[in-house]
Formats: C-alpha cells, structure tokens, sequence
C-alpha cells in the first residue's frame, strides 16, 4: 500500500504518524523509545505514530500477542546512503509533507513531483534491499526511524556481522513476533508495545537481543557518536529525524 492509499490507513487508525516527545532509553521495555539498545528493544517506533494523535489508542487488542519463535531469519538491509540528495531545507520539508500528520497525499505528491532525488532518500519501505532514515512499515501502516542505518553510518561499519545488524535483528524478530497485532482492528501503540516486549524475552528474539548486545556494548556512552542515533529526553521524533537523515541524503 504505497501513499496513493494512505487515506484508506489512516481511516483504520485514526492517523498514520505522529511526532511526540519520548524518554531516554532506559531498561523499561513498556515504550518503543523508552529502552535501552543493549537489550535489543525496539526503540525505532515513535509513541503516537499509531493509532492517535495523543499517542495511540487505549483499548487492547486482544490478537496482539507474540507468536513463539523458535528461530528467525534475519535480512540485514544496510544503510541507502546518497550524499547530495537533499538540501537541509529539503529534509525538513520531505518530513513536514509526508510525514507530519495529519498525513496529506496531495501535499506529499507535490513534494515527491518538485523534489525526487531527495523523497527518494529520505523515504523506504520495509522491504526494501536498502532503507533510508525512514522505513514505512506494513504496507504504510506506521513509519520507524531507522536507527540501525544510523549505527551502521556511524561505525562505518554496514556488514552483516555488524553492530547495526545485529541491533536491526533483534528489532525486526520482535516486530516480526507480534505481526498478529491489529489484524482483528486497529493497531494501537500500547498493545503493540507491550507484544514486543514480550517477544523479547523468550525464543530466537531474546538469543538475539543478547547476541545485539554483547556485539554492540553501550551506543549510549557519552562519548559514543552512536548516541546521536537515539532520542534524548524530550526530544520529538522529527528532531531525531532531522538530526539522522543528513547521514544518509544530505
């Protein structure tokens, strides 16, 4: 489901995305950027890029558990790096009009028409063989910021033994875990949050969780560039945004 349905989503979910404050990562896993890189969490979703603009709906979704998995095979999709695609001014307006909610096809389109090199950095879908800052996910149900890419940029390192491998597996087992959720109703983020929390815990995606981190060590160290590829207190999904995608496109 590429943008030309987008409206169809966001009827499903009330709105697509939205940018909200977030906490440091820390070791709660109840929250998608309230975690620590070290355990492997999923800290790449935005509270409030599901369901509502106040960050996501109430109501459980009883579908929403982690399905067992025993094994998982991971496809690293290193970072889309093209220098030179954007201008900063072009970055901030690839967000703001195709990403900011409420999310508006025409606006998008117009941006993708006048700026194409550009929304083609800036923008990726999970399936693809390489992803930009942000990846679309399940058919442009949600959108997550790829952290991963921004280790792998960081480290200069983009192999598959990787940090950034090795974080991006452990992420995309959980979410893979808990593809249940909203399949009966919309996708809310809570239900969601807490499903991959708990598909962190047991089977391949703990074995993974624990491979991420004793590969990577502390991303959040002071004096670690890797730091940058997370949201600090208070800050907004956009402004990580704006902070990440000159790595990739600028």
């Amino acid at each position: 489901m590429r943008l030309s349905t987008l409206l169809a989503s966001c009827a499903l979910v009330s709105v697509v995305v939205a940018s909200a404050a977030a906490c440091a990562p820390s070791g709660d896993a109840s929250t998608f950027h309230d975690q620590t890189p070290d355990s492997g969490q999923d800290n790449t979703i935005p509270p409030g890029s599901l369901g509502s603009t106040d960050g996501g709906s109430d109501g459980a979704d009883g579908s929403c558990a982690p399905a067992p998995l025993a094994t998982f095979a991971a496809v690293w999709a290193p970072p889309k790096v093209a220098m030179g695609a954007c201008t900063d001014q072009e970055i901030a307006d690839a967000y703001d009009a195709c990403f900011a909610p409420p999310v508006d096809m025409a606006k998008c389109a117009t941006f993708k028409s006048g700026h194409a090199t550009c929304a083609s950095c800036v923008s990726s879908d999970a399936g693809d063989s390489t992803h930009g800052p942000l990846i679309w996910q399940r058919g442009n149900l949600y959108f997550t910021v790829n952290v991963a890419g921004c280790l792998a940029i960081e480290q200069n390192n983009k192999a598959p033994d990787s940090c950034a491998a090795a974080f991006d597996a452990a992420v995309n087992c959980k979410r893979t875990a808990c593809d249940s959720c909203g399949s009966t109703g919309s996708l809310d983020f809570k239900s969601l949050s807490t499903c991959e929390s708990a598909a962190g815990k047991s089977g391949a995606c703990q074995m993974l969780g624990a491979t991420e981190g004793t590969t990577c060590g502390d991303l959040l160290a002071p004096d670690a560039a890797t730091a940058k590829c997370f949201e600090a207190s208070g800050e907004t999904t956009k402004t990580l945004y704006l902070r990440i995608a000159p790595l990739f496109c600028k």
